[in-house]
């Protein structure tokens, strides 16, 4: 099955996330790289456990769910796989790495 990934710039990404209050933003990176730097208000969480992450927080299928990790791949994979599972609104939001906007150190 071939998936489209849904993909937001910084900038989209920042948009939705002051606009929408009802989002979900999780953080895939391990938990010291969290503990290190993270965006405001994400959750750090293994994205090979995102699907069950999804789930306890009762996410509709139109929940917008916003991925980052590092440098993009494994929101990547994981926008993928809540992608096939029927979320409409999963975005991949690339890597902190690439975040110019507040991150919340330590």
């Amino acid at each position: 099955m071939n998936t489209c990934i849904r993909t937001l710039s910084p900038q989209q990404a920042r948009y939705l996330i002051l606009h929408e209050p009802d989002h979900l933003l999780f953080d895939l990176r391990s938990r010291s790289e969290y503990n290190e730097m993270h965006l405001p208000g994400a959750v750090c969480t293994p994205a090979a456990g995102i699907a069950e992450t999804v789930r306890r927080y009762h996410a509709e299928r139109s929940t917008p769910i916003l991925l980052y990790c590092r440098v993009g791949q494994r929101s990547r994979t994981a926008a993928e796989e809540l992608t096939r599972l029927g979320y409409t609104r999963a975005y991949d939001i690339g890597g902190i790495v690439d975040w110019p906007y507040e991150v919340v150190y330590g």
